[in-house]
């Protein structure tokens, strides 16, 4: 499989709780950077939990956000 020039790779942040999702959504939010809440993928975990869906450009500037705020949590390639 290979990916198209300008192909938009996107990463799944995972959390230790649903409380955690929500929290960083709402830190997110404000500042303007595109990314959605999402249902993680089976392959990264069986639990139902919810993540954060980002595009890989603005992956940085969204874990910077959650390591201001102490956030432990884990960056996945999706599928």
């Amino acid at each position: 499989m290979s990916l198209q020039k300008g192909a938009c790779l996107k990463k799944i942040i995972t959390f230790d709780s649903v409380h955690y999702t929500i929290k960083a959504d709402s830190l997110i939010a404000p500042e303007n950077i595109s990314y959605q809440v999402v249902t993680v993928p089976k392959y990264i975990s069986t639990d139902c939990g919810m993540g954060i869906e980002v595009k890989e450009e603005n992956l940085p500037q969204i874990c910077e956000i959650l390591n201001q705020h102490g956030f432990k949590y884990q960056v996945f390639d999706k599928q």
